[in-house]
């Protein structure tokens, strides 16, 4: 394990994220670099197990930068 504040090079794993189909709205957050996880809840978390829970096709819909208009019948 490297020192704290080490950068991490090839000791970091590399993730499966699934990537949207369109382009979603942008968050105003700042991702946090991985060598400032450690001791987090982030490095509890299993991604894979949070991928299969959460409904990824309609958290898109609801995040898409580009929303159709719905079109409201008489």
């Amino acid at each position: 394990m490297p020192p704290p504040g080490a950068p991490l090079g090839s000791a970091l794993k590399r993730k499966n994220i699934p990537q949207p189909t369109n382009a979603l709205k942008s968050f105003n957050w700042s991702k946090l670099p991985e060598n400032k996880l450690e001791g987090t809840v982030w490095t509890d978390i299993d991604d894979a197990k949070v991928f299969k829970v959460i409904d990824l096709e309609d958290l898109e819909r609801t995040f898409s930068a580009y929303q159709r208009q719905q079109v409201t019948a008489w």
